[in-house]
């Protein structure tokens, strides 16, 4: 097995490891407003979110990647009809579970979760509407 990262990341179809330089995100919203005591195990959540913190804490995250001079992308910005796409996928703001993208295309998992189900769908719409 090849220990230099160039002949790992070739094995994957990756030609090169570089900086970050843009990333889709998505702000925890509404969609949260789903989870609650009885249900949030049946979504993966370990707790009911606390959905003003949440947000708060995503802000700083993308104040941090702004900072780096990485260039962030809301996701409803390249979605039609958002609000309704997104209102029964609270597990969105976790994107990087099924999406890896790179100057060759995008790779999207669909999860095997019915809480996760459709998230890929939502993904590739922003993709292709990104152009």
């Amino acid at each position: 097995m090849p220990t230099d990262t160039l002949a790992v990341g070739n094995r994957f179809g990756c030609d090169h490891l570089g900086r970050l330089t843009r990333v889709l995100v998505h702000k925890p919203g509404d969609e949260l407003k789903i989870i609650n005591e009885a249900n949030h195990h049946d979504w993966l959540f370990d707790s009911v979110p606390d959905i003003p913190a949440f947000q708060d804490e995503h802000e700083l995250y993308c104040e941090l990647l702004r900072s780096q001079g990485v260039e962030v992308l809301e996701l409803t910005d390249y979605l039609d009809d958002a609000p309704q796409k997104l209102a029964r996928l609270p597990n969105i703001t976790y994107m990087h579970d099924i999406a890896v993208i790179s100057s060759r295309g995008a790779l999207l998992s669909s999860m095997a979760w019915e809480s996760r189900r459709n998230e890929h769908l939502v993904v590739r719409e922003a993709l292709q509407n990104l152009g």
